[in-house]
């Protein structure tokens, strides 16, 4: 039932939130001080290697139905997961992608089929890959600061070719637009904010920032899904989400590093002292 249902994609949630993304950052961020941008890169573009498997997903899907293509999912993760933990070892001293889905498949959208739409999102997860380990090198030599926001407004722009995409060839440049701008862009962010803020509270600080996230990702689909009942297409939606990554865009643009306690400490001192002398 309904109940089972969401009881999974809760568990799903807990698992990758406790034990997915936010410690394996956390953990690149503690072992690498020199060049985080690109071993961030690396991590992240995992991810992008993942997606690859869509087209066998959808596939097995298909043929054999969703319960034994998740099924052996989750073997896999299981035994995958304590190998993984076990290699990493000790510390050294020292998103929306189901309605972009829904979107190429739907009648009123680009209107292709399950295949073919597979294909599109295999084009964008090589671009997203080949992007995340150039966006994390380009991230240790130029200013990430202005790289970030110029990434995020390519991808509002994708999202715009997206909605107004009516072929394969439209929504193939979409993939690839989208692939550049959120391939470059994610290990840049996840670098500037351990470049803000350093290693020791790197971890709590990650995962208070993606709360937020975590509503938006939550409350995404659940909006473009009723923009879709109401209006039977998903245009529109996808032009208010490009208008959020022109505002994300603005906002990274005018953050500035915080100055760390010691050293407000240390000036608020010779301030005081400054006064007195007077």
């Amino acid at each position: 039932g309904a109940l089972q249902y969401y009881f999974a994609f809760f568990l799903l949630s807990l698992g990758f939130s406790v034990g997915g993304f936010v410690p394996s950052i956390t953990a690149v961020n503690a072992w690498m001080v020199r060049n985080r941008a690109t071993g961030m890169s690396f991590v992240i573009g995992g991810s992008s290697i993942a997606g690859l498997l869509v087209p066998p997903m959808v596939w097995s899907i298909s043929n054999y139905g969703w319960r034994p293509t998740v099924f052996v999912i989750g073997i896999i993760a299981i035994v995958l997961g304590p190998l993984v933990a076990r290699l990493l070892g000790r510390r050294p001293t020292g998103a929306i992608p189901g309605h972009l889905f829904l979107q190429l498949t739907d009648s009123y959208g680009v209107n292709l089929d399950d295949a073919t739409s597979a294909s599109v999102f295999t084009i964008m997860v090589v671009t997203s890959f080949v992007f995340q380990l150039g966006g994390g090198i380009m991230g240790d030599r130029i200013s990430k600061r202005v790289l970030v926001p110029f990434l995020l407004l390519i991808q509002g722009g994708a999202l715009v070719i997206l909605a107004i995409a009516d072929s394969f060839i439209m929504a193939a440049v979409f993939a690839v637009v989208w692939g550049v701008g959120f391939g470059a862009r994610t290990p840049l962010l996840h670098a500037m904010r351990g470049e803000y803020f350093g290693r020791r509270h790197f971890g709590t600080i990650l995962g208070l920032s993606s709360f937020p996230m975590s509503v938006g990702i939550t409350l995404a689909p659940f909006l473009m899904g009723l923009v879709h009942d109401i209006q039977h297409t998903y245009e529109w939606g996808l032009y208010v989400l490009a208008a959020t990554c022109v505002l994300a865009s603005v906002t990274i643009l005018f953050a500035t590093r915080p100055i760390p306690p010691g050293v407000q400490q240390r000036m608020r001192a010779r301030r005081a002292r400054e006064r007195r002398n007077r």
